[in-house]
């Protein structure tokens, strides 16, 4: 008769009759599943990279059509609103917004658009509102005289579009200003520095923050771009942040005859590309106009500064994620102005030090501990076209209270220097923003002071 055991019953039995087997088997029974687990892994491990790959290479490219829209772009565009004004600034402000944008607006108002100048003038532009936001727009406008709306459709990806209605507007109203100051409305500048900056530039030049990364992005973010819409691997070298400077009468004119034979012209899927990239990139590029790269512009609310004659200098900030204008304005006025130490980034990286001219350059060591272990160079004349890429040589004369002296010092390498007071020194481009000066084969410190 057969009788009936529990699991216990028969582990117990077996163990007694060969023992080590109940503990072999469920060895057994793992070392079998180990690799099935593992197939499993990488067969999902290679259908996810397999997924990627089909999303990065998808056509659509997100925002961007297969079959692309050929309408043309109405270059002849109206103006549906647009301010009073009577005076010609110098430096034209045009800030691009949306209707929704009220809180904002007052707040740039109230903040760094605040500033007194005949030579600075300050706009906001934005495509067509609501039949809903049209009075109140008008109302805005009665009383602030600032309010543009141009004949183009609102919306992120006609940004590219209202920027070519600022070129545009300022063409036909403002012929004579000599910058143009391309803004967002999530912008914070000091205008007293860009007052400056227009002043003393020489153009044609698109002044901005022009060392940001060019290649063209193939994934699925919003800034994704399938080749169909631009075929080249890298972009042209382009300004970004939001702010830029159009310094040149002509600039604008020069970007709209190069954007009426390209296809920003005939093709919607074009015009939906990053606008910094079309206009200080590939008109720029096509239009023969240089673009500097300028320090002291941040991507976010963080500002950034670079040491002018001893002191802090800032442009601007971009508000990702605190949409606070008269906060963040109050915090770069802050930092602006304010003594620079001996460990900041000393040496005028400005452009508005143009033709090849800067001045005012401190070389000091890594290890310097204190102000007595820097030294201070004044640069004379370049010939204009040499880069720091190519490797530019320029004249120094130092100076001790404006007369030529003779610099006894130590180089990075705390080596002994002493020099005539007319010297040679080569730049040489190691990467980045990061430059070295050689002074009579000695490495002196790194500085960013571009043409």
């Amino acid at each position: 008769m057969l009788l009936k055991t529990d699991a216990a019953t028969r582990n117990y039995t077996t163990a007694r009759r060969y023992p080590g087997l109940t503990a072999t088997v469920p060895h057994m029974l793992v070392s079998r599943r180990i690799p099935i687990l593992a197939y499993i892994f990488l067969a999902s491990l290679l259908a996810l990279l397999a997924f990627k790959f089909h999303l990065s290479t998808r056509s659509d490219g997100g925002v961007f059509e297969d079959e692309d829209d050929p309408t043309p772009f109405n270059f002849a565009l109206n103006f549906l609103l647009k301010p009073e004004s009577e005076t010609s600034p110098n430096v034209l402000v045009l800030v691009t917004t949306t209707p929704s944008e009220v809180r904002m607006r007052d707040q740039v108002r109230r903040s760094w658009a605040n500033y007194t100048s005949q030579t600075v003038r300050v706009e906001f532009l934005m495509g067509i509102p609501t039949k809903e936001q049209l009075p109140a727009i008008q109302k805005e406008s009665d009383v602030y005289n600032d309010m543009i709306i141009a004949d183009v459709i609102e919306g992120y990806y006609s940004l590219a579009a209202k920027t070519m209605a600022m070129l545009l507007y300022k063409t036909r109203y403002y012929p004579d200003a000599k910058c143009l100051v391309k803004a967002d409305v999530d912008n914070v500048l000091i205008l007293r520095n860009y007052e400056r900056l227009c002043e003393e530039a020489v153009g044609p030049v698109i002044l901005g923050k022009c060392d940001v990364p060019r290649s063209v992005l193939r994934n699925t973010t919003k800034w994704a771009v399938p080749e169909f819409v631009y075929s080249e691997p890298v972009y042209p070298t382009y300004c970004s942040t939001g702010t830029y400077v159009l310094a040149g009468k002509t600039v604008p004119q020069r970007l709209i005859k190069e954007a009426m034979r390209s296809p920003f012209s005939s093709s919607l899927n074009f015009r939906k590309l990053s606008e910094d990239v079309i206009f200080t990139g590939i008109l720029a590029e096509k239009a023969g106009i240089r673009r500097r790269h300028i320090n002291g512009l941040s991507f976010f609310e963080m500002p950034e500064f670079f040491c002018r004659n001893g002191f802090k200098t800032t442009y601007s900030t971009h508000l990702l994620n605190d949409k606070n204008p008269v906060k963040n304005f109050y915090k770069l006025m802050k930092i602006e102005g304010v003594m620079c130490k001996w460990w900041d980034p000393y040496g005028s990286n400005d452009p508005s030090q143009v033709g090849a001219r800067c001045s005012d350059l401190i070389l000091y060591p890594v290890s310097a501990v204190d102000q007595t272990d820097q030294y201070r160079f004044d640069y004379s004349d370049v010939s204009f076209g040499n880069t720091h890429a190519q490797g530019a040589t320029v004249a120094i004369t130092c100076t001790t209270g404006g007369q030529a002296a003779t610099v006894e010092g130590y180089d990075q390498q705390r080596a002994s220097i002493s020099a005539a007071p007319s010297l040679l020194a080569t730049c040489t481009n190691v990467g980045g923003s990061q430059y070295t000066w050689t002074i009579l084969g000695r490495i002196l410190q790194f500085v960013d002071c571009r043409f």
